[in-house]
């Protein structure tokens, strides 16, 4: 019994240590992508778009608040300053950003990311 409580233990510190990590990442790019050059974020249209669609299944996972305010806020970025290319990846986010303000789940972030999408 004390070995598996210990790997529960365990596992638990490496999620809350990846969602550190995932948020820290997020808020790094919400701070950060406004001061890339438009030549320099064009060439990373299809980075973005992964890191949209990556958003989406953390958005849609409906992680612990801090993690979803992180993904919404990075979302609301990434909107703001989109480039050619980036609007569908974009478009497939509003429904789960729809979602999340159903469920109140983060309402302030999920409420000011629609409008740059909109």
């Amino acid at each position: 019994m004390k070995k598996k409580c210990v790997q529960i233990q365990i596992s638990s510190s490496l999620t809350d240590f990846i969602t550190q990590i995932q948020r820290g990442s997020l808020d790094v790019l919400s701070s950060r992508l406004q001061n890339v050059t438009n030549p320099v974020r064009r060439v990373a249209t299809t980075t973005i778009n992964n890191i949209v669609d990556l958003i989406r299944k953390i958005v849609l996972s409906a992680p612990e608040e801090g993690l979803m305010v992180s993904a919404l806020m990075a979302l609301r970025t990434i909107s703001l300053t989109m480039c050619p290319g980036e609007e569908s990846s974009l478009v497939n986010t509003i429904s789960p950003v729809l979602a999340a303000i159903q469920s109140r789940k983060a309402l302030a972030a999920a409420m000011t990311t629609l409008p740059p999408m909109v």
